[in-house]
C-alpha cells in the first residue's frame, strides 16, 4: 500500500463524516504535515507514510513544534491508522 492510498482513504473518510480537510502545501518551508482536518473548531496536523514509514526528522520537528503549540498532529501510516484517527474525532464530538 502506498502513502497516497492511505491519505486518500482518510480523505474518502473525513468527508463521509463531513470533517473539512486541505492539503497542505509550503515550498518555502519543506517538511509540514501533509493535511490539515478541521471538525468542530478543532485543527489537526496529519503526516502521512506508507505502512512501517516514519516521518524525516524535519517532518517530525514540526509534529512536535506543533503539538508544544497546543495542536494534535501525528503521523498516520494506514488505514487502520486512520480509522483510529476518526474514531477519536468522534469521541471527541461525542464528549462535547
Amino acid at each position: 500500500m502506498l502513502e497516497k492510498d492511505i491519505e486518500q482513504y482518510a480523505v474518502k473518510e473525513a468527508k463521509r463524516r463531513g470533517i473539512l480537510t486541505w492539503k497542505l502545501s509550503s515550498p518555502a518551508r519543506r517538511g509540514v504535515p501533509d493535511r490539515i482536518f478541521m471538525a468542530d473548531g478543532v485543527v489537526y496536523f496529519r503526516e502521512f507514510k506508507a505502512p512501517g514509514g516514519t516521518p524525516t526528522p524535519l517532518q517530525q520537528h514540526y509534529l512536535c513544534l506543533l503539538t508544544l503549540e497546543g495542536f494534535d498532529a501525528d503521523c498516520i501510516d494506514s488505514k487502520a491508522g486512520v480509522d483510529r484517527f476518526f474514531r477519536k474525532i468522534d469521541k471527541q464530538r461525542r464528549v462535547k
